[in-house]
């Protein structure tokens, strides 16, 4: 299981969370909650936010974990699970007359982008985590790392743009034509700013000649790739900067969209527990027409049917029906919210066509005190004036998430996945209507006793806490984080290591 936590933009914080299949079992069950810390600064409540804005600030994602699959594997003859292995074979026994299965090969096309993406990503994080290593940056590993990803990235971009050569002959579909060429284009796209992270990561650190080799390195393959795409016709020499940034931009994120799709299950949402909610709305109306009936056999007995004061009656005891009604249907929803959920999810492979899983969501407000050690532990650390100022008027939002995946019928149709990733993005745009303003200029005196001002961000921290169970025996994790939230948005995010007793 894996947890991560980051700030996408100035208003989403993003959680990231990977979900294990395990081969030997018929399906995987997850728990994932999340308990989020508002300080009374916010006045964020209750009354001011419902559950209805919360679901309206969430967005969901759901996909599978890019293959394990390395650069040097990618292009081994003995890797039957590599793409370059499959479109080849499959485009030899199209040569032989068996045809080409379109959706099949198309699939796999973008997997391939997605896998090159991926491995010169994390490789590169790799190479600017050794540069980037506080008081002892390994030039040295960071230096071979650096030969051994160019070599293995240009052959496996090199055999991948060879596919369409190794068809030839072939009646290529078009569509599949298509694919390769904008997989090709978003292969490409994504390597070059991988490795410029890593160039910037690596310029004027004083690595010497260490330093020099691999932005050398780095350059040169960061420039075959921007030449390749201008002699393609994908990126266009002649136009300006700006303009052109603005079309790449734009084309990255379609390109993205399109291969980076192959991955993502289709999220079929629907008002969760539906039977649930029908039994409490007829145990509220059953007991608002119990209390109807007793009032009136209770005025039957006192006065006539045709009496003024029977009418009054049986008015005042429609009146009152209704709202008994509402307050028990209301409470016994809000009594039933730690095991009915709000909302639940089908989830359908894209290649299948097949329901893969399920998700049921909850949403809810926690009583601070409940808390259990474990999660209060994994908060960041808080000064005895915050705690005391806090007390009482903190609100804690937990949101729960059940997870349920079919993962015989995975492995049926992607013998390559480990895991599932599902990514939730949380806006907090409408938690900052009663904030001030996002910096206050402080009076302090210089060092010739005048007086200056500085400027200083006013920011409210919001803690976080996401706590992860696997019911089949795969542990819990529990990671704590702190939001520090202005008017303008998330200022910064801190991520605070999960206790060890959690791992």
């Amino acid at each position: 299981m894996e947890c991560q936590i980051r700030k996408h933009d100035a208003f989403q914080f993003e959680i990231k969370l990977a979900y294990p299949l395990n081969r030997a079992n018929l399906e995987d069950r997850y728990r994932i909650e999340v308990f989020l810390f508002l300080p009374y600064q916010l006045g964020i409540n209750e009354s001011r936010y419902t559950r209805e804005e919360f679901y309206r600030d969430l967005r969901g994602y759901v996909r599978f974990k890019t293959p394990p699959i390395t650069l040097a594997e990618l292009v081994a003859e003995d890797m039957e699970t590599s793409p370059i292995r499959r479109l080849r074979r499959w485009g030899d026994e199209a040569r032989a007359g068996a045809g080409w299965d379109e959706a099949r090969t198309v699939y796999e096309i973008k997997v391939l982008a997605d896998i090159i993406r991926a491995r010169v990503r994390d490789e590169g994080r790799r190479i600017r985590a050794l540069i980037e290593k506080p008081g002892a940056a390994d030039w040295t590993a960071a230096r071979e790392r650096t030969a051994r990803l160019a070599q293995e990235m240009a052959a496996a971009l090199a055999a991948t743009r060879a596919l369409p050569e190794h068809w030839a002959g072939v009646a290529v579909p078009a569509r599949v034509v298509k694919a390769a060429e904008w997989a090709d284009e978003y292969a490409g796209i994504e390597v070059e700013e991988c490795l410029l992270r890593v160039i910037e990561a690596a310029q004027g650190r004083g690595g010497g000649a260490a330093e020099e080799d691999i932005c050398r390195t780095l350059a040169a393959a960061a420039r075959a790739e921007e030449q390749y795409r201008v002699r393609c016709g994908w990126q266009c020499a002649g136009r300006s900067a700006a303009r052109q940034g603005e079309r790449r931009l734009y084309r990255q994120s379609l390109l993205k969209k399109f291969c980076a799709g192959a991955l993502f299950l289709s999220v079929t949402q629907r008002p969760g527990d539906k039977r649930f909610r029908q039994i409490m709305y007829g145990i509220a109306a059953g007991v608002a027409m119990a209390f109807a009936s007793v009032v009136a056999l209770i005025a039957g007995r006192h006065w006539p049917q045709q009496s003024t004061a029977f009418i009054v009656a049986l008015i005042v005891a429609y009146i009152f029906k209704d709202r008994i009604k509402d307050m028990v249907r209301d409470y016994g929803m809000r009594r039933a919210s730690k095991w009915a959920s709000d909302r639940q999810s089908e989830l359908v492979d894209q290649q299948s066509g097949r329901k893969i899983g399920e998700t049921h969501e909850r949403f809810g407000w926690q009583e601070p005190r409940a808390m259990p050690a474990e999660l209060t532990g994994a908060r960041a650390p808080r000064s005895g004036l915050d705690r005391a100022v806090s007390e009482g008027v903190e609100r804690v939002i937990r949101y729960a998430k059940d997870v349920r995946i079919d993962t015989k019928l995975v492995y049926e149709h992607h013998v390559r996945s480990l895991a599932i990733n599902d990514i939730l993005r949380i806006n907090v745009g409408n938690w900052l209507d009663w904030t001030d303003n996002a910096r206050k200029d402080l009076l302090c005196l210089s060092e010739t006793d005048r007086v200056a001002r500085r400027s200083a961000a006013r920011t409210y921290p919001v803690d976080m806490v996401i706590r992860m169970t696997g019911e089949n025996g795969e542990g819990k994790i529990i990671q704590g984080a702190r939001l520090y939230l202005t008017r303008g948005g998330i200022e910064r995010l801190r991520r605070r290591p999960a206790p060890p007793s959690a791992q």
